[in-house]
């Protein structure tokens, strides 16, 4: 899924520089995709954590 992101955010990057956008929109994507990016990571490591939790044995 970060791939995909990643791609997104190389995209925008390209739009602002071919000028199909401006530069305030250009930073306001880029904050929405950089808030996006911190929230899949957070709910990667969550999940991480939850299968961890998964693979303990209980005494």
């Amino acid at each position: 899924m970060r791939e995909s992101l990643l791609e997104v955010q190389v995209y925008i990057r390209l739009m602002c520089d071919l000028r199909y956008i401006s530069e305030k929109k250009y930073v306001e994507l880029a904050e929405q995709t950089a808030s996006m990016s911190k929230q899949m990571v957070a709910w990667e490591k969550s999940e991480q954590q939850k299968q961890s939790d998964g693979n303990r044995c209980e005494d």
